[in-house]
């Protein structure tokens, strides 16, 4: 499914070969995405872009165990491009994940922005949680 609204197109990627488009933002899980998809705890209608010509403005990126026929949280979001943007990326990237029960959205609910969107959204916090590593 792709989605164009004014300058802005939303669309899940392609597949493998656009891994290096999805992690053009940076984020500590960038890593890990390829060997996500190719092990099938992503899937390439789980990985979405909001992109501006070819520059990334947002994106959302849902995972699950192996072999899940549904994502278990979203562990991915980032806005570059202002909060109507995440917002528009949220309500269109759905589709891709829907008959899931329950998403928990992994990200920095304390950056402005990010919050912002999941709120305008129509997203509600129902639970927080803190997962601190030490590297």
């Amino acid at each position: 499914m792709i989605s164009r609204q004014h300058d802005l197109t939303l669309r899940p990627i392609t597949g493998p070969d656009e891994l290096d488009l999805f992690n053009s933002l940076p984020y500590v899980l960038n890593d890990e995405v390829g060997g996500d998809l190719a092990a099938g705890r992503r899937r390439p209608e789980w990985l979405w872009l909001a992109l501006r010509g070819d520059r990334v403005a947002a994106r959302a990126g849902w995972w699950s165990r192996a072999g899940d026929q549904h994502p278990l949280s979203m562990d991915i979001f980032d806005i570059d491009g202002g909060t109507d943007v995440g917002v528009q990326l949220l309500r269109t990237a759905p589709p891709a994940v829907q008959n899931v029960p329950r998403i928990r959205a992994a990200t920095d609910v304390g950056n402005a922005p990010m919050a912002a969107a999941f709120a305008l959204a129509g997203y509600v916090i129902f639970e927080r949680q803190i997962d601190m590593t030490w590297r």
